[in-house]
């Protein structure tokens, strides 16, 4: 997609999402707090030689509707730690840095995580807008759902929003408002220890022990790669005589495609359905841990692509909300029902929030990098 840059913005940024499968690239153009995607390139990460090779090509593209010396920096936002001025990609053979981003772009040039940048984006999210989040209210006398204005930072006021993401992995990130001012910061929590707290979870963590030869953490329940733990785990404990077309498909398949299988078949098969649903309870007790850790008033944002695909497990009866606010005490289950939470539905949040990211980090000069 491209449109014409208009002069209502301020700013055009370059910005990009450097994911393990895909990589997207973008020109947005901002004006105060709205941010929009005026062109877009998309490819495939393992099919790049390295990073370099797609932002050229993405330039050569954008260059014939637009016009490049109007843009002021580039973000980047890439699935991998960031150290000094380099990330190394998780899943990908190569390396992002920042050297060579501006050099290729010959803009001053900022590198960030992910979930740092989905973190920058949260701020951006419209509450009213059902394409960009669902919000998932507490069930029964827990808690009144919040009103829209009041949700994330539109009311001004102070605070900090988490983002829990499931997706390949599990990641986590927080953005703090004080003072005017947005800042992200970037967290490993997706791999704090498995917290059973009950029979079947208590099982399911022995299980993972055993077939793991170690110590689970969330990310191993809670991510595209535990949905396949999790059937595994069901179909040996709960569904050993279990037999289905569905079934079969998914065995025979390779593990890295069982995820979506599962999903696809959960409107219809029990075994696929009992494992969606203990994956979106167990979604919602890693969210509440994170949300008690940090008790974020301005909210808790689940992001990645499984929750919007499988967002009728969530919602009904309440699925995910009931087991976010099940703790023992009562003063902490008010809190948890107080707190807003929504599921992200807008794809797109990785490219806005890097460019948030990269007009932030423009105003601090002392921080390259997050």
């Amino acid at each position: 997609m491209v449109r014409r840059a208009a002069t209502r913005y301020d700013t055009l940024i370059l910005a990009a999402d450097v994911g393990g499968t895909n990589t997207s690239i973008a020109i947005v153009g901002t004006c105060d707090r709205r941010f929009e995607i005026l062109a877009r390139y998309r490819t495939s990460t393992p099919g790049l030689a390295c990073f370099e090779d797609g932002l050229s090509e993405a330039l050569s593209s954008f260059r014939a509707e637009l016009n490049l010396r109007e843009l002021t920096l580039c973000c980047v936002s890439a699935a991998g730690p960031v150290v000094g001025e380099e990330c190394r990609l998780t899943n990908v053979p190569w390396a992002i840095r920042r050297a060579e981003l501006e050099r290729v772009t010959g803009l001053k040039a900022y590198l960030v995580n992910d979930f740092t940048a989905i973190s920058y984006a949260l701020p951006l999210l419209d509450h009213r807008n059902p394409d960009q989040i669902t919000p998932l209210t507490s069930p029964g006398t827990l808690g009144a759902p919040q009103s829209a204005p009041e949700t994330g930072f539109a009311s001004g006021r102070d605070g900090i929003a988490t983002v829990v993401g499931a997706g390949t992995g599990l990641g986590v990130g927080f953005v703090v408002h004080e003072g005017g001012e947005f800042r992200a910061w970037p967290s490993e929590g997706g791999h704090t220890d498995l917290a059973p707290y009950d029979k079947r979870s208590d099982a399911l963590a022995a299980y993972l022990r055993r077939e793991l030869g170690g110590r689970p953490d969330w990310e191993h329940a809670v991510s595209g790669n535990g949905i396949a733990h999790l059937f595994a785990f069901l179909r040996r404990h709960e569904f050993a005589t279990h037999h289905s077309e569905a079934l079969n498909r998914i065995e025979a398949a390779p593990s890295r495609e069982r995820a979506a299988l599962i999903s696809a078949a959960a409107g219809h098969d029990p075994l696929c359905r009992a494992t969606i649903e203990f994956f979106v309870e167990l979604y919602a007790r890693a969210a509440s841990g994170v949300a008690l850790q940090l008790l974020p008033s301005a909210g808790v944002y689940l992001a990645g692509g499984i929750a919007p695909k499988n967002q009728r497990f969530f919602v009904e009866g309440d699925r995910f909300m009931k087991s976010f606010c099940a703790t023992y005490h009562d003063g902490l289950r008010e809190i948890l029902a107080a707190t807003p939470v929504s599921i992200i539905n807008d794809y797109e949040i990785s490219l806005y929030g890097a460019a948030h990211a990269g007009t932030v980090l423009d105003r601090r000069p002392d921080r390259r990098n997050e």
